[in-house]
């Protein structure tokens, strides 16, 4: 699957995703992406990770149409 999240010449893959992810953002035509900066613990959760990342101002977020 490619996004495009509005760079002039760069596009977005997500690798792999699950099947009901591409499902969705098949019908909505977009999908509302997080990119945390922070390496990832092993003993990391998501929501864990999100928390902190968001609260050190380092989690971006955006839409992104979804490019066939």
């Amino acid at each position: 699957m490619v996004l495009d999240y509005g760079h002039d010449y760069c596009l977005l893959r997500v690798a792999d995703p699950p099947s009901n992810w591409v499902a969705l953002a098949d019908i909505a035509r977009h999908a509302h992406i997080y990119v945390g900066l922070d390496p990832v613990a092993d003993s990391d959760d998501t929501a864990r990770y999100v928390r902190r990342a968001a609260a050190i101002g380092r989690l971006w977020s955006g839409i992104a149409a979804l490019r066939v």
